[in-house]
């Protein structure tokens, strides 16, 4: 993982604390001004660290 892809997961991190609820795809991209493929590249990878959810 690069220090961007990091930067970029601590970020959605930060957006699920400040949520607290479950976030759309769509509305992770937009919020966090991503592809929505780069956003679900980084979500695919949490699960597989035990971190999130589908």
């Amino acid at each position: 993982m690069t220090v961007k892809s990091a930067q970029r997961v601590v970020d959605i991190f930060e957006l699920f604390a400040v949520q607290k609820k479950p976030v759309a795809l769509s509305a992770l991209a937009s919020a966090l001004r991503l592809p929505k493929s780069s956003c679900l590249a980084l979500l695919k990878t949490l699960p597989a660290r035990a971190t999130s959810t589908r």
